[in-house]
């Protein structure tokens, strides 16, 4: 659990994961990044109160997420990790033990994650997670097509990275690349249950960045990938092919407001992952791209419906664990 400043959410986040059923013993491991509010002392009542189950790393100084989520998952000791950030929560009791009982089953399985409800609270709607075309059973490939996969819920088998390398604090927002990391030697299972809740707000790291800054933390972590499978050609071909097509709406982006010394920046990065290509052919597919965009947004019947879900969603309360 990385934490900076949540003392809002610090509380909820802490007691979802105290009161879990599981059998086996396990410990809480909070990484608090020199928060300057009462993060850091919510969270030593909460250890003084389960000593031998809460574990805090208190840094003398601000080290950013990146660094603080680093080494927090290094100094982890379990056979298996599941991340709760601090602003998040559990909202089953039972999530852990479903997770480990699969994965203590299939030896096989690296990373164990299931469905989560996303809470946008500016407006109190909901939505969830992952929807029918999600495969119960995945790979790596999978994956390097698209995540699909929310950090709130996963479980990580531990032994597959014992330490994180240290290029990821090059990257804005690690996930990805650490899902990444450990279905290169196992399988992915999906479990079909929502079994956490995803706050969705203006100071998280998703809910405060422009259209820009989402699309290059997207293409950053990719060319990251790229470089680090680029022995597996299958994998970073699919790397590749999801990098582009990030790109090439990155591209639209900046064509549309004008960013052209941005747009020849983007253009030569795209021909060195796409060396066959040449003019004409980027001309192609942007062109393509820019279709599947505006026929995404005339499907007028499934935005309505969204949006009607949204609006009966307000008055659905948020599921918690009970004591």
């Amino acid at each position: 659990m990385v934490t900076y400043n949540q003392e809002k959410y610090i509380n909820e986040a802490i007691r979802s994961v105290v009161l879990q059923k599981f059998d086996y013993p396990y410990e809480i491991i909070i990484g608090d990044d020199c928060s300057t509010d009462r993060t850091l002392e919510y969270s030593q009542k909460w250890q003084a109160k389960y000593p031998n189950l809460i574990r805090i790393i208190q840094r003398d100084k601000n080290i950013g997420i990146q660094r603080n989520y680093i080494d927090t998952y290094n100094q982890c000791r379990g056979e298996y990790i599941a991340i709760c950030e601090g602003d998040d929560f559990w909202s089953s009791k039972h999530k852990l033990r479903r997770q480990v009982e699969y994965m203590d089953t299939h030896k096989n399985c690296n990373i164990c994650f299931h469905r989560v409800i996303n809470y946008y609270m500016a407006n109190n709607s909901k939505s969830l997670s992952n929807g029918k075309g999600t495969k119960i059973n995945s790979d790596i490939n999978d994956l390097a097509k698209s995540n699909y996969i929310t950090n709130l819920s996963v479980m990580y088998r531990r032994n597959v990275i014992n330490k994180l390398p240290e290029w990821l604090t090059e990257i804005a927002s690690p996930d990805y690349v650490i899902h990444m990391l450990h279905a290169s030697t196992g399988n992915i299972h999906y479990i079909n249950k929502p079994m956490a809740v995803y706050r969705q707000h203006a100071k998280g790291i998703w809910g405060s960045n422009i259209k820009e800054k989402q699309l290059l933390i997207s293409i950053n972590s990719r060319k990251y990938l790229i470089a680090h499978f680029s022995q597996d050609k299958t994998i970073s071909r699919n790397l590749i092919n999801t990098y582009t097509t990030i790109a090439l709406t990155l591209l639209l982006h900046y064509k549309k407001i004008g960013e052209d010394n941005k747009a020849k920046d983007l253009i030569n990065e795209i021909f060195k992952y796409n060396p066959h290509w040449n003019i004409y052919a980027l001309e192609q597919e942007l062109q393509k791209r820019e279709e599947e965009l505006i026929k995404n947004q005339k499907k007028s019947i499934y935005n309505l419906l969204k949006k009607g879900r949204a609006l009966i969603s307000k008055f659905i309360p948020v599921p918690r664990i009970k004591n």
